[in-house]
């Protein structure tokens, strides 16, 4: 793979991951389209571009994440004491509970074909 292979497929993964298409996919497809040779390196640099795109996501949101004390939504402003902060914590965790149920049918996929997917890439 050489330096233009390289920040091509960089390219398609940064312009494919925050869309509602597989990142992934699309750098494989890439790769194939380029004519990249599926070698050691090649694998490993795949999975260190998707480890910097999922940490870009992690910082793009780390408030929304990992910010208990702050709430965006303004319905806990009139609130006072524990009633206020058991609010707030309710309303992360029904965030976590989304979060956990949009992953849950991916997970569970990934795991049933896991031996057809490892063939197939």
């Amino acid at each position: 793979m050489n330096s233009l292979e390289t920040i091509i497929i960089a390219i398609v993964e940064g312009l494919t991951e925050f869309l509602p298409v597989s990142s992934t996919g699309h750098m494989i497809l890439t790769q194939a389209l380029l004519g990249v040779e599926s070698s050691d390196f090649v694998k490993m640099f795949t999975v260190n571009i998707q480890f910097g795109a999922i940490l870009s996501v992690v910082i793009l949101y780390w408030k929304r994440f990992f910010n208990i004390n702050k709430v965006e939504n303004q319905q806990f402003a009139d609130q006072k004491g524990i009633c206020k902060l058991w609010n707030k914590f309710a309303y992360k965790f029904d965030f976590y509970v989304k979060l956990l149920i949009a992953v849950l049918p991916a997970a569970v996929l990934g795991f049933l074909f896991s031996d057809k997917i490892d063939a197939l890439l």
